[in-house]
């Protein structure tokens, strides 16, 4: 995400509001905005999943979903900016 972010700057393109990641799993999501650093001028877009795996030989989700709630939280602390969750139901509870 930190290259993404500074090759857009570098690039002087106006049109970048925020880089993000999708679709991954929670545990990388810390990780990720602490190696972007601080640059406020760009959003954040985390999206992870919700904390399954995906089997790729029977293509389908195995394991526990998690609550990131409280995550979240450490996430906008770390700069991002909008926030969602990839394969969630909706009875999932807004964050």
């Amino acid at each position: 995400m930190g290259v993404a972010r500074e090759r857009g700057k570098r690039a002087g393109n106006q049109q970048i509001v925020a880089v993000g990641v999708n679709c991954s799993d929670p545990n990388y999501i810390q990780p990720l905005l602490k190696s972007c650093g601080d640059c406020p001028e760009t959003g954040f877009v985390v999206y992870p999943n919700s904390g399954e795996d995906w089997d790729t030989t029977h293509h389908c989700w195995t394991g526990e979903t998690r609550d990131i709630s409280s995550e979240a939280g450490k996430w906008m602390e770390l700069g991002a900016t909008y926030i969602g969750i990839h394969h969630a139901t909706p009875d999932i509870p807004i964050l």
